[in-house]
């Protein structure tokens, strides 16, 4: 659903799509509200998970952490996003490719 002119929220529902392992994109376009973290039942998510550019808020949920076979690219680009990064995301050990969190307002060292 890559460059759409999708609005509202992310369905937490999308979650119960556990099995998924191959591409979550949502990118550029109009999402807002906060990432749920039902998100983080995709578990098998190997390859892409993509939710940049669009205006989603919050924090980011530690649960994102839990797609521990992603070895791709992870993307929460240009987004409103605050807080930290979740110490979570140091599970994803088998990532190769890219994890992206800039042009959000994330804190922490």
């Amino acid at each position: 659903l890559y460059s759409n002119l999708l609005t509202h929220t992310i369905p937490s529902q999308l979650g119960k799509l556990s099995l998924m392992s191959s591409r979550f994109a949502l990118l550029v376009n109009s999402l807002t509200g906060s990432i749920p973290s039902q998100l983080g039942e995709l578990i098998h998510m190997q390859t892409i998970f993509q939710i940049g550019y669009n205006s989603l808020s919050g924090t980011i949920p530690s649960q994102l952490g839990r797609m521990t076979k992603s070895n791709g690219y992870f993307m929460l680009t240009s987004n409103q996003l605050t807080g930290a990064i979740p110490s979570q995301f140091g599970e994803l050990t088998g990532m190769t490719t890219r994890l992206e969190f800039d042009t959000n307002s994330l804190t922490g060292t």
